[in-house]
């Protein structure tokens, strides 16, 4: 079982640091953190379509708040159809505290 993190701002000017440190406190190896400085509204997000293509049953996958994985409803639903056919953890989500 394997654990990733996915990281994104919607803008280049944006800064991730938030979001990393919050993958660092729970040790998630750097090689299994995905960023990218994208609009959530973008459904071409290649670091997103990368870890969906490499996590396997039994992974988690972690993101600091829903709006950081899926822009809307029907992005989430249709993010969550692929996590459910892959048969891994959909995400754990913390607060932004």
């Amino acid at each position: 079982m394997a654990i990733y993190f996915y990281a994104r701002v919607s803008a280049f000017d944006q800064n991730l640091d938030r979001q990393l440190v919050a993958a660092s406190e729970r040790k998630i190896p750097t090689e299994n953190v995905f960023t990218e400085k994208l609009s959530g509204k973008d459904t071409k997000r290649p670091e997103l379509h990368r870890l969906m293509a490499i996590v396997k049953s039994g992974d988690d996958v972690i993101v600091e708040s829903i709006s950081r994985f899926a822009r809307n409803t029907k992005d989430l639903l249709g993010l969550v159809e692929k996590l459910n056919a892959k048969e891994f953890n959909l995400c754990q989500v913390f607060s932004e505290n």
